[in-house]
């Protein structure tokens, strides 16, 4: 028996350095997606902050552990760099995830959109990495992107900015 979508196990890594208000704000937004807290995992690393925001990260994601939420927060010594902190956030996900949900601590998804990429994830086996369409938060009807294309070869990307869906 293969689990259900909504039972799969969900990872999301978050970085935060030095902006723990836009972090809890992000964090605030996994109350209104509908999926089930027991199969959603989120990982937040704190990447050497120097303003307080692991302290203020660290009261609010324990009221969120409080509330239910399968939370980790790692706090790193040194600022390893961006790619770095993601790695160290993806080696602490729980090996039974099904998914990883990387995520920008600015970025505010709509509410349906990880169902939406779940589901379309689960009809196309062959698809290994998949993301949102981005708005702009200033102008929530106009496209930022619909797609990044990379060429594996080259390691170059293009964003495709049309209004069209892109299969």
């Amino acid at each position: 028996v293969f689990p259900t979508r909504l039972q799969k196990i969900v990872s999301v890594v978050i970085l935060n350095w030095n902006a723990s208000s836009r972090t809890i704000q992000c964090l605030d937004q996994f109350a209104l997606w509908g999926y089930k807290k027991e199969f959603l995992e989120i990982i937040v690393v704190d990447n050497a902050s120097s303003d307080g925001s692991s302290a203020k990260l660290g009261l609010f994601i324990r009221s969120m552990q409080f509330d239910g939420y399968r939370i980790k927060f790692v706090c790193l010594d040194d600022h390893p760099g961006v790619t770095m902190a993601f790695n160290i956030a993806i080696a602490n996900i729980n090996p039974e995830s099904h998914y990883v949900l990387r995520m920008d601590n600015d970025v505010c998804l709509d509410p349906v959109s990880l169902s939406n990429m779940l589901s379309y994830m689960d009809s196309n086996p062959d698809i290994g990495v998949i993301g949102p369409r981005i708005m702009y938060a200033s102008h929530p009807e106009r496209l930022n992107a619909a797609a990044i294309y990379i060429n594996w070869w080259t390691g170059k990307s293009h964003i495709e900015d049309s209004d069209f869906p892109i299969e």
